[in-house]
């Protein structure tokens, strides 16, 4: 203890700055970000913004509650750096959107350009397996033109399997500064987790509540709540619930699995 505090003395004395776990880091200390659009979010999130090159979580258990209204602002400004935007489909999902075992929803093509979204930009992938549905996830994240990447995880091979995958997902963010977005069920709240950013999100049917699980530095105790639809998009429906009769992204291309990488480094 004596020699923890000595060395403690000796930075103060010579200046060094020093950041403790419970207080929020400065703003340069964080890295990239990018704004999320959200001002009440952002005074929140260290750096001001999503973290860029680090992994993000996302933590729901009922899809289109607003998960999308929350990251389009972010998304649609990929268009403005000509970067390529990948949403990797709940795996299992078949092509007429319904997904097995799970009730998801799909995004919308017309919304998502509704929110600014460049489409000859944006990739979906439709795996048909959770191994592909991490394999595509993967392969996104090594390629130099991506912008961002939205994908949906399943159940892994248990809480060391999940961990060892999301290591993997977020070590591969920081090879080209990406923006790392996964949805996962709330039942992993309590599992251990490498991302940077871990966010559970709720809604009363007006508002979306963000609570932040993870965050470097002191843990906020109130959620952060949100209009779940930007000013611009009240007008739009964001997602398109999946139904036999529905088709996803109707008005965007849709890729397999395997050419992702190829079109990715076009």
């Amino acid at each position: 203890m004596r020699a923890i505090t000595d060395l403690l003395s000796l930075l103060h004395a010579g200046g060094a700055p020093m950041w403790r776990a419970d207080e929020r880091p400065a703003d340069e200390a964080c890295g990239p970000t990018l704004p999320s659009g959200f001002a009440a979010l952002d005074r929140e999130l260290p750096g001001g913004g999503w973290p860029q090159g680090q992994l993000i979580e996302l933590l729901a258990d009922d899809a289109g509650i607003g998960e999308l209204s929350l990251l389009a602002p972010a998304l649609a400004q990929m268009a403005q750096v000509r970067r390529c935007t990948v949403w990797v489909l709940p795996a299992g999902a078949s092509h007429d959107g319904t997904a097995a075992h799970e009730a998801h929803a799909v995004p919308y093509a017309p919304a998502l350009a509704a929110a600014g979204v460049d489409l000859a930009r944006t990739i979906f992938v439709r795996p048909a397996t959770p191994r592909e549905n991490l394999w595509a996830i993967e392969q996104a994240l090594r390629a130099r033109h991506l912008g961002a990447v939205v994908g949906w995880l399943s159940r892994g091979s248990g809480a060391e399997g999940d961990f060892r995958a999301l290591r993997r997902l977020h070590l591969l963010a920081q090879r080209h500064q990406a923006l790392a977005f996964v949805l996962r069920s709330t039942r992993h709240t309590q599992a251990p987790s490498p991302a940077a950013l871990r966010l559970q999100l709720a809604n009363d049917g007006t508002h979306l509540a963000v609570t932040l699980l993870k965050r470097r530095g002191r843990p906020l105790l109130e959620p952060v709540t949100l209009a779940l639809r930007p000013p611009h998009w009240e007008a739009q429906v964001a997602f398109e619930h999946a139904a036999p009769n529905v088709q996803p992204a109707s008005s965007a291309a849709l890729f397999s699995v395997r050419p992702l990488h190829a079109l990715l480094n076009q």
